[in-house]
């Protein structure tokens, strides 16, 4: 269940629609383009981002990889 709230920046192009949620949003996740009908979502560094030196932080990338899946 998904409460409306939860998504609240919407990329359209032509006929397709993406809905990024506010997390996504907060850490900066961007439609970056579209290829082949699918979205590519991209986020900048950011040193507030990292783990490790030098690294994303694996609670960054894991919602990286949600905001793909969705």
């Amino acid at each position: 269940w998904r409460h409306p709230s939860c998504f609240c920046e919407e990329y359209q192009v032509n006929d397709q629609t993406i809905q990024l949620s506010p997390f996504s949003q907060a850490v900066g996740i961007e439609l970056d383009r579209w290829e082949e009908g699918r979205p590519v979502l991209g986020v900048d560094y950011r040193h507030d981002l990292c783990g490790n030196p030098g690294m994303f932080h694996g609670g960054a990338l894991g919602g990286i990889l949600e905001a793909a899946a969705l």
